[in-house]
């Protein structure tokens, strides 16, 4: 299928020039990165009072990602990647997406950033006129883009072996009923204590376990308003 081809080679490419997801040192150290997940275990990037920095031999900062004014800049949370182009399954052509073919597409901002996020998230605006000052005008502005429909966060299923010895699984069990508690959950989405994701809206709402836990309101906020976007009906079908 033309389709599955074209994917396969972008998949390819991401993988021969990306890095190596969670071990990469790229954000950390002050270097240009995109990660296509939920923070996991990039919560590290968000909860450093350094921001995204880099340091030299004695641990002394000699970097960091700061406006003209002097302002460090956090990390900044945003939809996952998509295209502006589908498949025609009867002819096997690519097209560009219409609001009748693609009716989950969005128009793409002006300067890429997605302003829906900010609209979302509450007491907001100062960050997007923040991101329209430093970002670049974008290429694909006005076009319609066909967003991955949810996140893919890889290697964390868990299951019980049907053949395992009853304490055997009687163990796992509470461990499981453990982990997935309001009380270790909501602490463990929030805090670098577990690369655990926060995929129900009693672990991202009303956001003090994230605001307790070091993050920034401006972090929080958008970080919900994603994740919101990202467990919704709408972009679900």
């Amino acid at each position: 299928k033309p389709g599955f081809k074209k994917a396969a080679g972008i998949w390819k490419s991401l993988w021969q020039h990306g890095a190596d997801g969670c071990i990469t040192d790229n954000f950390i150290s002050g270097r240009c990165a995109i990660g296509f997940s939920p923070p996991g275990c990039w919560k590290g990037v968000f909860l450093n009072p350094d921001g995204v920095h880099r340091k030299d031999e004695n641990g002394t900062i000699v970097w960091q990602s700061r406006l003209k004014s002097g302002e460090v800049v956090e990390p900044y949370r945003f939809k996952p990647f998509g295209s502006t182009s589908y498949f025609d399954r009867e002819t096997g052509e690519e097209k560009m997406c219409t609001e009748t073919t693609c009716p989950k597409a969005e128009p793409i901002p002006a300067k890429g950033h997605d302003d829906i996020i900010a609209a979302d998230a509450k007491g907001y605006s100062a960050r997007a006129e923040l991101l329209d000052t430093i970002l670049p005008p974008s290429k694909l502005a006005g076009k319609l883009i066909n967003r991955a429909p949810f996140y893919w966060s890889g290697g964390l299923g868990t299951l019980i072996r049907k053949s395992s010895e009853k304490i055997k699984k009687d163990f796992v069990w509470d461990f499981f009923v453990y982990t997935n508690s309001p009380a270790t959950s909501k602490y463990d989405v929030a805090n670098y204590a577990s690369w655990l994701d926060s995929w129900r809206f009693s672990q991202l709402f009303p956001g003090d376990n994230f605001l307790n836990g070091g993050w920034s309101n401006h972090s929080y906020q958008e970080h919900a308003a994603v994740m919101k976007w990202a467990l919704s009906t709408e972009a679900n079908g």
